[in-house]
């Protein structure tokens, strides 16, 4: 299922341009030409609940001395920096979000309780960006990129002793692909303002916990790619240079 979506949203991205009217097309009198920037943003962001991110998961080692449990994770506002590059309608783009959430736990197969914490998520993600009306200060346009987000998830994994269990951090970490859409309005050649909505999609496949050990998740001695994706929002300013 995540394959053929994002073989829909590659499409839409590659393919649509191509068709549009030639009031989308370029035009030599481009209001930005080339343009390398920086900027920072506030965003909301999520792991959707209704994937595994849904607090009932937990995986252990294969000596069951650690077991780390996969939490739900609250909407919340974060911030994020990101710098990029741009000719013409076309731009490329490295970003940092992070978030500070409030975590759930439980009840799950191992405790059986429900507790509750907080979790930092975090993603590095790069990015290609389609602009339209490229002559006007206001400018739509589409990104697809990359991501490789993680969430640090605090008292979250227990380590198994013969004095009872102790616990610690651990980090989910994974790789994901990332559609959006947005509006980046520029105030003068150097200077924008944007807001866009993007859809994450995302695998974790790997935990570091009290043990401070990669840990493949497993189910049943199968290997689990958990299912962790959401819709995020943010915006922000750009500082360029021509």
């Amino acid at each position: 299922m995540r394959g053929r979506k994002i073989g829909v949203w590659a499409w839409v991205l590659l393919v649509l341009p191509g068709v549009l009217t030639s009031a989308w097309a370029d035009d030599l009198n481009d209001f930005i030409k080339s343009r390398t920037y920086l900027g920072g943003f506030a965003s909301l962001t999520n792991i959707d609940s209704g994937g595994d991110f849904n607090g009932g998961w937990g995986f252990s080692t294969a000596s069951g001395d650690e077991i780390d449990l996969v939490p739900t994770i609250d909407r919340n506002f974060g911030w994020g920096v990101l710098a990029g590059h741009r000719e013409g309608a076309y731009a490329a783009e490295v970003s940092y979000w992070r978030t500070e959430h409030n975590a759930t736990w439980g009840p799950n197969a191992f405790f059986g309780t429900t507790s509750y914490g907080t979790a930092s998520y975090q993603s590095l993600n790069v990015d290609f960006k389609r602009y339209f009306f490229t002559q006007l200060a206001t400018q739509p346009y589409f990104s697809l990129g990359v991501s490789f987000p993680w969430l640090v998830t605090h008292q979250a994994s227990a380590w198994n002793t013969p004095s009872g269990y102790f616990f610690s951090d651990s980090t989910i970490a994974g790789v994901g692909f990332n559609f959006g859409v947005g509006l980046e309005i520029y105030l003068g050649p150097n200077y924008s303002i944007f807001g866009n909505i993007v859809q994450r999609w995302a695998g974790y496949n790997q935990i570091n916990g009290a043990l401070k050990q990669p840990n493949s998740t497993q189910f049943n001695g199968q290997d689990v790619n958990l299912e962790g994706d959401g819709i995020n929002f943010s915006v922000g300013a750009s500082f360029g240079f021509e």
